[in-house]
């Protein structure tokens, strides 16, 4: 098997011909079409109109979260998720299915896609070896203090690596957190809500929090939690092998959401602006060969080959946008996590050259760019889409390849407000 979140296990397990072979295709990357200078030559100079305080930004990224309600024949009382459902502003469709977390932070943070590398890749673990470009750099350039919070082990995906190299001052992992704040086996989600509350008002500087939770992480053994709020009822017509885990998977949707309604009470009464992203990273393991999914009708193919639109049931989990001092946001409809950036963008008037105008361009064309799926703005599902040329996806690419491979040519016309001094492949970062 391959455990290519941890090499360090991977080789010694597999031996050194197995593990090499199992990391080769990743290795060859393809380079774009279209070179990086005819691709700047289009962009037009603008200036920053943002200021140094628009307030803090909350970004939560919570583990396997998803609208179990979707599933038909089985009924869940009371609603596991009314606070996401009163809040929601559309959904993300992940890169990933049943793992892979960090695939999906690597598009919400950089605004890059997995789309553009080779399948079965992992930029954490394999491409992110420089500072890159990100919405947490952005953020930290106008004045920012960055931090990232994960109550899991720091080394656990590269992260301790990594998210010094995109931006974050600081990162809190469950090394630095009270072992006793657990429910079942893992760190409490109503926990690190107060976590990130405590970290806000810690600082004197407006501050950027990226903190994904734990405690919904499967795999969802029977009686994790001794008392049930949620009830399911399923169709006599329904024969499911896997209802314990279901049960244990709602009573987690219903933490997550619960830790999230505490969180917008208390940011609510903060004085400082403050915008909330909160999403699901995707869909949870339910079951071998997706079992749960296929048994309830939610699906009928296989795994390896379900149309576009059974693959959009698979991918797509909760988006929820929320300010203390504003919440008339519009629905996103359903977006890949690299236009998180983007609606941060949007939401703060950064006007930052790549995450305001190129992907705010791209997204009028494009709503999701996946290896699977491209999603046209029109609602158009395509599958098989990379065999094909499209201008604004070549410059995509060209722009990524040159801040991930290349010499970052592009860094001064789409990044010139970034502290180059920082941002630049020669810096290594505080990797507290």
């Amino acid at each position: 098997m391959n455990m290519a979140w941890d090499q360090s296990i991977n080789y010694p397990k597999n031996g050194f011909l197995l593990a090499f072979s199992f990391s080769l295709n990743s290795a060859l990357i393809s380079k774009p079409a279209v070179g990086i200078e005819s691709v700047l030559s289009s962009f037009a100079p603008i200036h920053n109109s943002s200021t140094s305080d628009n307030g803090d930004v909350v970004i939560v990224m919570n583990e396997s979260f998803w609208d179990a309600t979707k599933l038909p024949g089985i009924k869940f009382t009371p609603d596991p998720m009314p606070t996401v459902r009163r809040l929601q502003k559309g959904e993300v469709f992940s890169p990933v299915y049943g793992g892979g977390t960090a695939n999906v932070e690597f598009e919400a943070l950089t605004g890059f896609s997995n789309s553009f590398l080779p399948a079965g890749s992992l930029p954490y673990q394999q491409y992110i070896i420089r500072n890159t470009p990100s919405i947490i750099w952005a953020l930290r350039n106008i004045g920012y203090r960055s931090i990232a919070i994960h109550p899991y082990h720091r080394w656990f995906w590269n992260r301790e690596s990594v998210y010094s190299k995109l931006g974050f001052e600081k990162f809190i992992s469950l090394e630095q957190m009270s072992p006793d704040q657990s429910r079942g086996p893992f760190f409490a989600d109503e926990a690190l809500s107060a976590q990130i509350l405590r970290t806000l008002e810690e600082s004197e500087k407006p501050t950027v929090i990226f903190a994904v939770t734990m405690q919904n992480h499967g795999p969802y053994e029977r009686n994790r939690y001794t008392k049930k709020n949620i009830n399911l009822k399923i169709n006599s017509n329904i024969d499911l092998t896997n209802e314990d885990g279901l049960q244990t998977y709602a009573e987690g949707i219903n933490d997550g959401d619960l830790a999230l309604n505490s969180l917008v009470l208390e940011l609510s009464k903060r004085k400082r602006r403050t915008l909330l992203v909160f999403f699901g990273d995707h869909l949870p393991m339910m079951g071998h060969n997706l079992d749960v999914f296929k048994k309830t009708g939610f699906i009928s193919g296989q795994e390896s080959n379900l149309n576009a639109v059974e693959l959009k049931k698979m991918r797509t989990t909760p988006l929820v946008i929320w300010s203390n001092v504003k919440n008339d946001f519009e629905d996103q409809g359903v977006i890949s996590p690299s236009f998180i950036p983007n609606i941060i963008d949007q939401a703060l008037g950064l006007n930052n050259q790549f995450y305001g105008e190129f992907l705010g361009s791209l997204r009028k064309q494009y709503n999701i760019v996946d290896q699977t799926v491209l999603g046209h703005s029109s609602g158009e599902l395509e599958q098989n889409w990379r065999s094909k040329s499209s201008a604004l996806l070549d410059k995509y690419q060209s722009i990524q390849y040159d801040l991930m491979f290349g010499n970052e040519i592009s860094i001064q016309r789409l990044f010139p407000y970034f502290d180059n001094a920082c941002c630049s492949s020669s810096h290594s970062g505080d990797e507290r």
